[in-house]
């Protein structure tokens, strides 16, 4: 059973009594979205007057592995349209509806009770007098899925500065209030599902075509605001209010125009209040390496700041923020061009103490590949799913599942990976989404007062 809080738990005994049963293992605090009415009360006075109840609430915690590509009968990689949930409490897998149509998911969303796809990045195999071949394409589709009542929704076509081709094809979308945002190469577009209507938030067609190859912009979701980040150099960042539908710039990325590719092409998320970018490395021998990182404050006020480069300089790395750190797992790694890549098994994180940002060794995961990262940041945990990644065809599918769990508030003890059921459909490339049941529920306690 998990229990979840409602208040915000601000008073400092109240706190203090929750965290040592957090840390005794008697009591799991997960959620907290609302201030404590009386935060001057001691909780022994308000529980003495009967002035509060914490009232349990029951719920559960889905991985849901969207689509992507399995190894059929002739050992070639075909598209699927499975769809599988993991229950992480009972550690079980289901297999539910499939999507309507097969391919690899563009862009996903969850909002409430509905998970959205936009697009479906596919592989079509052909045979002429040459032998066997394949091609690439996009099918613009959008869709829904709902997680109460299995079923799946067509909801049309995507707007046409969407669903042109693969290569203009969603990038990534972020659910934020009741609106879902998605980007493209040139575009952040905003859905309304209650009215089905679109409309452009953001034309960047001028900055990507002064910047290099790619998407000139990355965004993600941070306490309620969008945020966007321009790699122009000199191009200010910003952050996008929803409920004032107002934009606010923030100090642009601090990368001169060499170094615009490497973080285009690196990895953007939030950790705690920060929002970090782990940038590829400068070696032209291993362009896809992880090297330097930047983290910006959100409620610092102040600006990039530089942190250490990462130990281990890997490409095709799974990253992943929990309990205010940056994990980096798996990837490929090799010494110089001419050498053989080989798999990386070693881990670390990035944690932000007294202002300084260090990395550390964490446990890596037993089982490589790119299968993908799931983050339940209310149970303090991981789940790491082994499969293969985009670039090595001919290696094996795997179905490995590991589950990390981490103390909060405890940075001496990293947790040790566990090993779970095997996915039923190894694939690779499939999409990963949390769902939390009931749907409806904002957290899982009330206080009464």
């Amino acid at each position: 059973m998990t229990i979840l809080f409602q208040a915000i738990l601000e008073n400092a005994e109240l706190q203090r009594l929750v965290m040592s049963a957090c840390e005794l293992g008697s009591l799991q605090l997960l959620r907290c979205s609302r201030q404590c009415k009386d935060a001057g009360a001691s909780f022994a006075g308000l529980r003495k007057r009967d002035q509060i109840k914490l009232k349990e609430c029951k719920a559960n915690f889905f991985v849901y592995s969207v689509a992507g590509d399995c190894v059929d009968p002739q050992g070639f990689f075909e598209d699927d349209n499975c769809l599988e949930r993991y229950d992480i409490e009972r550690n079980l897998w289901e297999t539910m509806s499939p999507l309507p149509h097969q391919g690899q998911v563009a862009a996903i969303a969850h909002l409430q009770k509905h998970i959205y796809v936009m697009g479906l990045c596919r592989r079509l195999r052909f045979t002429d007098h040459f032998g066997i071949g394949f091609r690439d394409s996009f099918l613009n589709w959008f869709g829904r899925y709902d997680v109460e009542k299995d079923v799946w929704e067509e909801l049309g076509l995507l707007p046409s500065l969407l669903g042109g081709d693969r290569l203009f094809a969603p990038k990534a979308a972020v659910a934020l209030q009741d609106s879902i945002y998605v980007a493209s190469q040139f575009y952040i577009l905003k859905y309304t599902p209650s009215s089905g209507e679109w409309r452009v938030l953001r034309d960047c067609r001028n900055l990507a075509r002064s910047s290099t190859w790619g998407p000139a912009f990355k965004m993600l979701s941070l306490g309620g605001c969008l945020y966007i980040f321009y790699f122009q150099p000199g191009q200010p960042c910003e952050r996008f209010k929803p409920h004032t539908g107002r934009f606010e710039q923030l100090p642009p990325l601090p990368c001169q125009r060499s170094r615009a590719a490497a973080c285009r092409d690196g990895k953007v998320r939030a950790v705690g209040t920060r929002i970090v970018i782990l940038t590829t490395g400068p070696e032209d021998w291993n362009p896809g390496g992880l090297g330097s990182c930047w983290s910006f404050d959100t409620h610092g006020g102040g600006g990039w700041v530089e942190g250490p480069q990462a130990t281990i300089p890997r490409r095709l790395a799974e990253v992943a923020a929990l309990q205010g750190s940056l994990y980096v797992l798996k990837g490929m790694y090799r010494e110089d061009v001419d050498e053989e890549e080989f798999e990386v098994t070693d881990a670390e994180r990035l944690t932000f103490r007294g202002g300084q940002s260090v990395w550390e060794p964490v446990p890596g995961t037993n089982f490589g590949g790119g299968g993908g990262i799931a983050v339940v940041e209310d149970l303090c945990s991981m789940i790491s799913i082994g499969g293969v990644d985009g670039e090595d065809e001919d290696a094996p599918a795997y179905s490995a599942v590991e589950l990390l769990r981490v103390v909060p508030h405890r940075r001496d003890q990293h947790g040790t990976w566990q090993r779970g059921t095997p996915v039923p459909t190894p694939r690779r490339l499939a999409k990963l989404v949390v769902v939390r049941f009931p749907c409806d529920v904002e957290a899982s306690a009330r206080l009464d007062m």
